[in-house]
């Protein structure tokens, strides 16, 4: 397993993606030009026929997510179980900065949130009555509704939020297995050479020091890392083929950003490694073109390695693959 080092560039290298970068990218710093070449209309502005509101970019596709996003974060709220009162404000986090994005771009927020019923009689708004606990079960399905082939395609035609989305989907998909139950993707074709052969390079640090960490570990511990060490191996197996002649050739080893001497030092390098690995997992998102059905792939890598770091301490976040600063 240890063998002659890489230039430390080639270890365990970091390019995720920052939040604020992706916004500006699609949604909130382009508001204001996109604003130049439309109507603004106010949530509290009246209704004027004559005056046409051009979508901002992924407008259904944010709404949808907004949505979804909300219901999904008062679901959590009523279930009683740790990954639940984990994910529930994670969930209102993402509602919040996808309806930022939407408000910024000049949507009504009556596009965004659907008509509000009113009472019969007074016209106001009427009191949701209380909703009862809910079932782990139940919140995991519903988290894995964004891999319904149909939402995969939506999101894979998506023009100027592709990275921030795909956090979404991927934390979702990483929500249900972590409650239990497996996400079920649908096939898709293998990702272009270029892209996979990133992700290759990528793959292999991280599975290099897996090996390392596996070696310095017993019991449950060894047998989870070995686990880990089993998919990468597959991921490294799907991804070399994918890249086919542009991928280079696999070092002897790579640096490590630490020395191992014993558990202890294991569980940090996997926690260290896999955490990179899941960081960097959308930094290809913008090499695939729009529409591309090979987006599905690096998609599910993306979660896979979310799921795959976590046992090792590293807690799930809102955008995974994303700075969220």
């Amino acid at each position: 397993m240890p063998g002659a080092s890489r230039d430390p560039a080639d270890g365990l290298p970091s390019r995720r993606l920052l939040l604020r970068a992706a916004l500006a990218a699609g949604g909130l710093a382009g508001a204001g030009a996109v604003g130049g070449c439309r109507v603004r209309l106010q949530d509290d502005a009246p209704a004027l026929p004559f005056l046409e509101r051009r979508s901002i970019p992924d407008e259904s596709l944010l709404v949808q997510a907004y949505r979804a996003t909300s219901a999904l974060a008062e679901l959590a709220a009523r279930v009683a179980h740790p990954v639940a009162a984990q994910v529930a404000p994670q969930h209102a986090r993402q509602a919040a900065v996808i309806r930022g994005i939407l408000t910024a771009g000049g949507v009504p927020g009556e596009a965004i949130t659907g008509p509000t019923p009113s009472g019969p009689a007074t016209g106001a708004t009427p009191t949701p009555p209380p909703q009862p606990p809910a079932d782990p079960a139940v919140l995991a399905q519903s988290e894995l509704a964004a891999l319904a082939s149909q939402a995969l395609t939506a999101l894979a035609a998506a023009v100027a939020h592709r990275p921030l989305l795909s956090a979404v989907t991927a934390h979702r998909a990483a929500t249900a297995a972590v409650l239990g139950v497996a996400p079920a993707w649908p096939a898709a074709p293998a990702l272009p050479f270029t892209v996979a052969a990133t992700a290759l390079d990528a793959n292999r640090a991280a599975r290099y020091a897996v090996q390392v960490a596996a070696a310095h570990l017993g019991g449950p511990s060894r047998e989870q890392a070995l686990a880990t060490l089993a998919t990468l191996d597959r991921r490294v197996a799907e991804l070399t083929a994918a890249a086919a002649a542009i991928a280079r050739p696999a070092p002897l080893g790579y640096r490590l950003p630490f020395s191992v001497a014993g558990p202890d030092d294991a569980v940090r390098l996997l926690a260290t490694a896999l955490g990179t690995l899941a960081a960097d997992g959308l930094v290809s998102a913008p090499d695939l073109p729009v529409g591309s059905a090979a987006y599905v792939a690096l998609v599910r890598l993306h979660a896979e390695a979310v799921l795959l770091a976590h046992p090792w301490g590293v807690a799930l976040t809102a955008f995974p693959g994303l700075v969220d600063a």
